[in-house]
Order: C-alpha cells, then structure tokens, then sequence
C-alpha cells in the first residue's frame, strides 16, 4: 500500500516538473524575443504601414507559407506595406512570417504585454467560438485570433489569424476554418443536403436531395459560382467569366428531391470544374432557442462538374 502511494506521488511530481519545464520553455521564448525589441516599459509590436484608399480594400495573404503559421490567413485592410520592428530594423511582415521569424504566440504574447504596460487597447470578441482580440494602436489596429475550433461533430481545430487595419474600418474578424483546397467551412453543420451538377446545351442542371439534418427553417440557393482547376472563379460578383443566372429565388424543399437550372451566360470550355453552392438557412431568430444563437445562416457546398 505504501509502495503504491509512493508511486502515485512519484508520478505527479514527475508531471508536475514537465509541466513546469514546458511553461519555463515557451515563457523564455517570448522574452527572449521580446528582449531583442525593447524591455517591458517600452512597446514591443511596432508596426510601420502606408495607408491606402479608406474604402475597405486590401490584401489577402493565405499561400501555404503563410498557412503555416497562420492556417486563417493574413489580412492587411486599408493599408499596405507593414514593416515590424525585429532585430533593430523594420522589414517586412510577411517574410518575417514566412521565414519564421513571427508567429501567432509571439505577436499575442506581444501585444498583450502592451495593452498591459499602455502602449495600446485591448478588446476581445467571440465569434462563434473564437476569440478575436483586437489591439488599438495609435497609427494602426491589430486583430489575432489563436484559439481552438469546436465543430458541431466535436472535432477540434486550432486556428489563427491575422489582420492589420486601419481606424477608418472596423477589420475582418474570423468565426470559422475553411479548407484551403475546397473553400468550404470545416465546422459545416449537417442540413441533410446532398447535389449533383451536369452542364447541358448551356445550361446548369443541378440536383438535389434532401433529407433529415438540423436546418431550422426553409432552404433556398443564395449564391453560385463556378471555379476552375486553376482557382479562378466565375460568378456574379466577376466582370468577366461566366455568369450564373438562377433567376428567381431558388427554394430547396424539405424531405424531397428536385432539381433546378441556370443559364451560363457565354461559352464555358471544356474542362474539370467546381460549382459552389450557398444555401441560406431562412428563419426568424426570434423563434429560436438562444442556445442555437450560434447557428450559421449560410453554408457553402462544392459539387464537382466535368464539362465534354
């Protein structure tokens, strides 16, 4: 009996010294790094950006490098050119990302400790689970998501994000993970829908069956848009490309199977293809429970086409 309490305590004080030494590790990392920018009475993240046209554009940074650090991307809105301070010398963000130099535990990390010492404003937001915290600098503002994802089938992912704007804007914040291949939310709910898709005579047939699932209201087409092997998406929202012209409202009905069509506005080449589909989730959210608050209004599908 003794030997096994012994055991017991051996095993707990084993623990207890790697949980130790792991924390020791990663606190040591970040004041390693934040020692080469300055002591705690000065600010660490120091940002350089150019700003530009105060309508909203930007940049959009998710190349696999970048996925790598930050899998939801890296956005720049309402400026341009941001240079970090590292090493004594301003370069670039996102090489500093993509070398390794920068990642989402240390610009947390240094953010936090400013917003700590007065160098700037923290506030934080949760979007569908994630918390979006957000720095309110003098000359720019920065938003970093490093959280963990719960999907509604108890998958978890971890996911962070980026963004750099300006005070004109309030930024893009990050509620979900999308896959980098498909485009499609990886906490996609279950509304029992399943398509089909197949181009004739210059027409978009598509097919649709559905059933069981957890939609709260009645289904309809909000969005469609054709991509290529090569990305480059034909849609409504392009001046070029094929269009998709559904027409009227296009309603999915509940326990059935149909179908519907749309006319391809010019000649589509042959070729592999992938029409997204966002189907809207209509319902009066005074009629729900609060506990389903965080239930999407849209989700997106992706339907594989072969065009002869």
């Amino acid at each position: 009996m003794k030997h096994s309490k012994y055991l017991s305590f051996l095993f707990f004080a084993v623990l207890l010294c790697a949980v130790c030494v792991t924390y020791g590790c990663q606190s040591r990392k970040h004041q390693e790094a934040a020692g080469e920018n300055g002591t705690a009475s000065q600010q660490l993240l120091r940002l350089q950006v150019t700003p530009i046209s105060g309508d909203g554009t930007g940049t959009e940074l998710h190349d696999a490098e970048i996925r790598q650090y930050f899998n939801a991307g890296v956005r720049y809105t309402g400026v341009s050119d941001v240079q970090i301070f590292l090493n004594d010398n301003f370069s670039s963000l996102e090489d500093a990302i993509r070398q390794g130099k920068m990642d989402a535990d240390t610009l947390s990390y240094w953010a936090a400790t400013d917003a700590k010492n007065g160098f700037c404003i923290r506030k934080q937001e949760s979007y569908s689970g994630l918390n979006n915290e957000t720095f309110y600098y003098s000359d720019y503002n920065v938003r970093l998501v490093n959280d963990v994802l719960e999907t509604p089938t108890g998958e978890e992912y971890p996911v962070t994000f980026l963004t750099v704007f300006d005070h004109l804007g309030s930024g893009e914040i990050c509620a979900d993970l999308f896959d980098p291949e498909t485009g499609i939310s990886v906490s996609q709910e279950d509304w029992g829908i399943t398509f089909t898709a197949q181009v004739t005579d210059g027409s978009l047939v598509v097919a649709y069956t559905q059933h069981g699932g957890t939609p709260l209201g009645r289904l309809s087409i909000d969005h469609a848009a054709l991509r290529d092997a090569k990305g480059y998406v034909y849609g409504g929202v392009e001046e070029k490309g094929y269009l998709l012209d559904f027409g009227d409202e296009i309603q999915i009905l509940p326990q059935q199977s149909g179908s519907f069509a749309c006319q391809l506005v010019g000649d589509i080449p042959a070729g592999e293809y992938i029409l997204y589909l966002t189907v809207r989730d209509n319902y009066d959210t005074q009629d729900i429970h609060p506990l389903l608050s965080a239930h999407k209004p849209t989700q997106s599908y992706c339907v594989p086409i072969t065009v002869d």
